[in-house]
């Protein structure tokens, strides 16, 4: 029987005591709670944001001034002994903190071990941290900070999913397992030397693309998210390319294929694509074997571009006849020197002078040339080609070449009874600034299509009666010949 108010003090002390032994001691108000006002969560979401993202520990975690954020701090992990200065640096220490504190902690890295290679629900940790049948009795409040502390030195080697899809943990995710713990899931990576090794391997292949700052989540979507960075930087060509830019037409293979296309789509699980899905595509268990196979299927996409110029070199020499002990740039020029005078005047219907221009102007840049070149006779650079193009080069080249050098054998007499005989032959005089003459002729032509050019006819006849006397007759000639040389270039 109680008679005193004291009396019944003590015996509810002890009831809470029986039935929750383990509750921990957490010396703030605010923070002790199941459900907190959202200025209370953004202040507990800057401490978790401190201890997930803080790879060395400095004083406060990094927080300054006298906001809420930093006097959660004090009550959570100054006071309870898990952060704390030794040897002169400040440490989260996780096994040797207050003794309620303590228990806490290890009930969530007993949660955490448990899921090595088997996924845990988060509402598991919270049913043994909230309910009385476990003796803790936690408030929700305080739960993301503990979670947050013990992730600052496991959360490597842990996958994080929602619904059963990978996610990033941070401060929003550790509110979300707060709010409804029965959708998110954790799985531990049980590492071995196999895994490590390829891993390892992985990230020295893809290191140019890796952001260091991804590192601090986990062992695998900084590695998955550099993959597809590479991937995404390729030039069109390389990403294209589904058999060699050469004579040979090989294609890549399938399983190299499969691995790129692998890397087309949004990669969701990081750790199931590194460790099931590329073993998967090789037909390899995991090891450095397939790491191996990764990099020499880089090394080909790497270097697309590059193929693409030395099989576009190679079809010069062929074409314009380069003997071994010659150079590009002088067979080229030899071939241009061989040029009759009427064949350089011409001024040819497709974009053959601008070619011209480019062989007459060539130098011993033959990277530089290829790629002119290539963009001469496809209208797209190099980068932006796949192998269609790559065609259209080709025989646009030959073409190119075969049209000249027909024109070329014609006599004078002949080019010019052509013009008398079925059209006009046009010759136009040009003189540059050094006074040196160029001649450019072309005969009349038929119209391909007589709709079109009477279109542009009108237009360009309509522009200049529009202009009328603000400019002069020979100003507008002027203009019409500073068109047509952009046409003969």
């Amino acid at each position: 029987m109680v008679n005193r108010k004291s009396h019944l003090s003590e015996l509810l002390s002890q009831i809470c005591d029986d039935v929750f032994p383990y509750t921990p001691i957490i010396n703030n108000e605010s923070i002790n709670k199941d459900i907190l006002p959202s200025i209370v969560i953004n202040s507990r979401s800057k401490l978790t944001t401190a201890l997930l993202e803080n790879i060395s520990v400095g004083s406060n975690l990094g927080l300054t001034g006298t906001g809420q954020d930093v006097s959660f701090m004090r009550s959570t992990l100054i006071q309870t002994s898990i952060l704390k200065e030794k040897d002169n640096q400040f440490i989260i220490d996780v096994d040797n903190a207050e003794k309620s504190i303590q228990r806490v902690l290890n009930e969530i890295k007993t949660f955490f071990f448990k899921a090595i290679d088997k996924e845990q629900m988060f509402s598991e940790l919270y049913q043994r941290l909230t309910n009385a049948e476990f003796g803790f009795g936690m408030k929700k409040g305080s739960i993301p900070i503990y979670i947050a502390t013990v992730l600052n030195s496991l959360k490597k080697d842990l996958i994080f999913k929602c619904n059963g899809q990978e996610i990033k943990i941070n401060s929003d995710s550790l509110n979300g397992i707060n709010e409804k713990p029965e959708l998110y899931s954790v799985l531990m990576e049980n590492w071995d030397k196999e895994k490590s090794e390829y891993l390892n391997k992985l990230s020295e292949i893809f290191s140019d693309y890796i952001v260091e700052r991804e590192k601090s989540f986990n062992s695998f979507t900084y590695i998955s998210n550099a993959m597809i960075r590479w991937y995404m930087s390729l030039p069109k060509c390389a990403k294209e390319m589904d058999s060699s830019y050469d004579a040979d037409n090989r294609a890549i293979n399938k399983t190299n294929m499969n691995f790129i296309n692998s890397l087309r789509r949004n990669i969701t699980n990081s750790r199931d694509y590194l460790i099931k899905e590329i073993p998967d595509i090789f037909e390899k268990n995991i090891s450095t074997s397939i790491s191996e196979d990764i990099q020499a299927v880089k090394l080909i996409f790497d270097n697309a571009k590059s193929t693409i110029v030395t099989s576009v070199l190679e079809i010069l020499n062929d074409v314009f006849d380069k003997h071994i002990d010659e150079s590009l740039s002088s067979a080229l020029k030899n071939w241009y020197d061989s040029l009759q005078e009427h064949t350089l005047q011409n001024v040819f219907p497709n974009n053959e002078n601008s070619i011209l221009t480019l062989i007459r102007t060539v130098t011993n840049d033959e990277t530089i040339f290829a790629e002119r070149i290539g963009k001469a006779i496809t209208g797209l650079r190099i980068d932006d080609w796949n192998k269609n193009i790559y065609d259209k080069f080709v025989n646009g080249l030959k073409e190119f070449k075969s049209t000249i050098d027909d024109f070329n054998i014609k006599p004078v007499e002949v080019v010019s009874d052509i013009a008398d005989n079925k059209f006009k032959n046009y010759k136009v005089i040009i003189t540059d600034s050094a006074g040196e003459e160029q001649i450019k002729s072309f005969n009349r032509v038929e119209y391909s299509n007589a709709v079109a050019a009477k279109l542009l006819y009108r237009d360009v006849s309509s522009a200049i009666e529009e202009i009328g006397q603000s400019l002069k007759s020979q100003e507008k000639v002027q203009i019409l010949m500073e068109i047509f040389e952009k046409l003969c270039d």
